[in-house]
Formats: structure tokens, C-alpha cells, sequence
């Protein structure tokens, strides 16, 4: 009797789906993670741990739960598990290798900063959302090495992954056809920011996907990586075409602004935790969630004032700016992800 895997997704960019996967593709894909974890260093006897959704259908955990499968002793965490309980179960696992989501590395950044966590990972992975270069830094004066980037997607099933050299996000190019496209669906020139990811997967034949649109906004890396592999390369992800805010222009107009040029201000911000961008009709409300110990009032100044001038650069004029301190923001999706922008301003 065949056997099949369902996954969901759905939450972030607002395409919900239910994605099927007999048993053939789900071992491909499976492969898949094993074979990109392996060109990050993570071998059998490594002590890996992935955080990721707490649900079942989300691929993240579908994956971690395989990938522990071979590690009886592996913990089974989630980026919404009670702070306290992960800090523990880590300090008793010593892993060697961790994946997460880029906001959840802040939270564990902070606590190894405050004392309460107190490990020392080799390997440090991202996934499920947009790693800023800021999250990089963070790292790498926490724990004095760097972070592997990946791409994934439900639809998939299928992992990429930055190689030794850091210098972009292979491909599987032997399990999905990717073609990075403009509006128009043509194709882009690597170094060009596409608006979109067309995706056609030859592996999973009882849910085929021909050129099946993402709205992954990424740019392709020119040339051969030093590595040697063959496979094509993400330069950078700049976010989701969801993300794309319309603000009025100096002089007259209007300008597209990824919201992702917002998020590196706002990192930089110390006692900061969480944030969200939602436009109203004359201008941005910016949701702040803060440590409890952080300075209210200097924060609030502090994100008006890297905001502006992070719109300024841009071209837009954005003429009201609010910020909204509340208690925290919510983990939206199967994912359980943090939402860049909501349109609930």
C-alpha cells in the first residue's frame, strides 16, 4: 500500500495549500536535507538540533522529526516551546549544530548574552525566514562563527543550502527546475532581483508543479562557486513580493519599499525583541516588542529616528510615522513565523 506525507503552508505569504507527497518524493526529499546538512558539516554522530514550527503539517518539523529519527537522543523543540524549557533542554544537549528561524537566533543570542544560555555551537543554520546580514553579526560576536543560509519550500520539500564558503544558497538543480523572473515572467539576469521564483519539481509524481509561482523575491550569483558545485547559487533574498510597501515619493508619486530595508534599523536598536510594519493611509504604525528592562521612551525615539531616515535613502516621504510598544507579537502561520508586515494597521 503507497504511503503519503500532506503538508500545509500558508500564513506568511497568504497562498495556503495542502501539499502532497508520496512515499518515493518523500524520501527524495528527505535526501534532500541530509545531503545539504552533510556540505554544512553536519555529519551522523553530529549533535543537531532543529527548532522550528510546532506544527506537524509544516515542513520544518516534518523534517526535523526524520532528521531525529537517526538521533534517539535528540530533543524535539519548537520556536513557540516556553523560553525557559528550550534554554534548559539546550544547556543539557550541548548541540554542535543548530537551525532555526533568523528571529528565534535573536532570542537565543540574548539569552547567551544574559548568561542563562551557555552554549557553544560549531554550526549555526537559518531557515523559514529572510536572514538579514544583522543576524549574521550577531553570531558572530555571540559564538565567533558564521550562518548557513537556506531556502525551502513546502511545495518542495526540497532544501538548498550556503556551502563552507558562504557565498550563496545552492540549488538542488537535479530535483527542482528554479527560474528567477520579473513581473512578466522573464527571466532575470543574476545579480537582478526577480519578482518571483517559478519552480517545477521532478520528483513528486502524485502533485506535479509546473512552473508553480513563489513570491520569493531572490537575486541569482554569477559564475562558478570556489566550492566546485555545479548547482546554481542565491546571491540574496531580499523577502516576499507581499512585503512590498507603497509609500508616497518626494516630489510627487509613489515608491515601492521592501519592507526588509526597515528590519536592519530596527536590529540595530538594543532591547528591542520583535517588530511588524503595517501601513495606514498616511503613512506607517510600527509595532515594537521590548525587553523588559529596556528604556520605553528612548526606544520609541529611537525607531522614529532610524525609521526616517531609512525611508529617506529610499526616496520616500512618509509623513506619519507611529510606533506602537505592545506586550508581543504573535508567531502567524504553520510556520509560526514573525510577520514582516501585516495589513492590519
Amino acid at each position: 500500500m503507497s504511503q503519503y506525507r500532506a503538508c500545509a503552508t500558508g500564513g506568511t505569504s497568504g497562498e495556503r495549500a495542502i501539499i502532497v507527497y508520496d512515499q518515493p518524493a518523500w524520501e527524495v526529499a528527505a535526501a534532500s536535507y541530509i545531503r545539504f546538512l552533510r556540505a554544512a558539516g553536519v555529519m551522523a554522530k553530529t549533535r543537531f538540533i532543529g527548532i522550528g514550527s510546532p506544527s506537524p503539517f509544516h515542513i520544518s518539523n516534518r523534517m526535523f522529526t526524520e532528521l531525529r529519527e537517526g538521533r534517539p537522543a535528540t530533543p524535539r523543540l519548537s520556536v513557540t516551546t516556553p523560553l525557559p524549557e528550550i534554554v534548559a533542554t539546550l544547556n543539557a544537549f550541548l548541540p554542535e549544530a543548530l537551525i532555526t528561524y533568523p528571529s528565534f537566533i535573536r532570542r537565543l543570542v540574548e539569552e547567551q548574552a544574559e548568561g542563562r544560555l551557555r552554549i557553544a555551537p560549531r554550526l549555526m543554520g537559518s531557515v523559514a525566514e529572510t536572514l538579514q546580514p544583522d543576524i549574521r553579526e550577531l553570531v558572530q560576536l555571540t559564538w565567533g562563527i558564521g550562518v548557513f543560509n537556506g531556502f525551502g519550500t513546502t511545495e518542495t520539500g526540497t532544501r538548498g543550502l550556503e556551502c563552507e564558503h558562504l557565498t550563496g544558497i545552492h540549488l538542488p538543480e537535479d530535483l527542482i527546475v528554479y527560474e528567477v523572473v520579473d513581473e512578466a515572467n522573464r527571466k532575470v539576469a543574476p545579480g537582478a532581483t526577480g519578482s518571483k521564483i517559478l519552480i517545477t519539481s521532478l520528483t513528486n509524481k502524485v502533485l506535479p508543479l509546473i512552473r508553480y509561482e513563489l513570491s520569493d523575491m531572490v537575486s541569482l550569483a554569477d559564475g562558478v562557486c570556489r566550492c566546485g558545485r555545479p548547482y546554481a547559487r542565491i546571491a540574496s533574498i531580499e523577502g516576499r513580493r507581499e512585503e512590498v510597501l507603497e509609500l508616497p515619493a518626494r516630489g510627487g508619486g509613489h515608491v515601492k519599499v521592501h519592507a526588509g530595508r526597515l528590519r536592519s534599523p530596527l536590529v540595530r536598536i538594543p532591547g528591542i525583541r520583535q517588530f511588524q510594519v503595517a501601513q495606514h493611509p498616511f503613512g506607517l504604525n510600527i509595532r515594537i516588542s521590548a525587553r523588559e528592562d529596556a528604556p520605553r521612551d528612548e526606544i520609541l525615539a529611537s525607531v522614529r529616528q532610524e525609521i526616517r531616515s531609512a525611508l529617506l535613502q529610499t526616496g520616500a516621504d512618509v509623513p506619519d510615522i507611529r510606533v506602537q510598544l505592545v506586550e508581543s507579537i504573535e508567531r502567524v502561520g504553520t510556520g509560526a513565523k514573525e510577520k514582516l508586515v501585516t495589513r492590519e494597521a
